[in-house]
């Protein structure tokens, strides 16, 4: 799975995905694949818009439980509340699962 970050503070992102790169995610099920963070949402709002065509989202998630995290998740499962940083793309029979691991380029 592949994208494009989208958000304008890309040194934060970098600093999240740095941070849990090394190591399978957290959680995983077919549609969410996330990894806990410590870092709080930036403050300048994300500008990327859900678009219904995309299929994957990798957001910054912190309203849902106690812990905070980035998730890669399907666009049925994304809501208003989500920091949105990057549309994501999946070949064919890619699966999310606890060893998906996270890098920058």
């Amino acid at each position: 799975m592949e994208g494009r970050i989208q958000c304008e503070d890309i040194e934060w992102v970098t600093n999240i995905i740095q941070s849990v790169k090394n190591q399978g995610c957290d959680f995983a099920d077919y549609n969410i694949c996330r990894w806990n963070i410590v870092l709080p949402r930036p403050s300048k709002p994300s500008k990327l818009i859900k678009n219904d065509e995309v299929e994957w989202y990798l957001i910054y998630d912190d309203y849902q439980t106690e812990d905070i995290g980035i998730t890669i998740t399907s666009q049925e499962m994304v809501i208003d509340e989500d920091y949105l940083i990057a549309e994501m793309s999946a070949e064919d029979g890619f699966e999310l699962s606890e060893d998906c691991k996270i890098e920058i380029y």
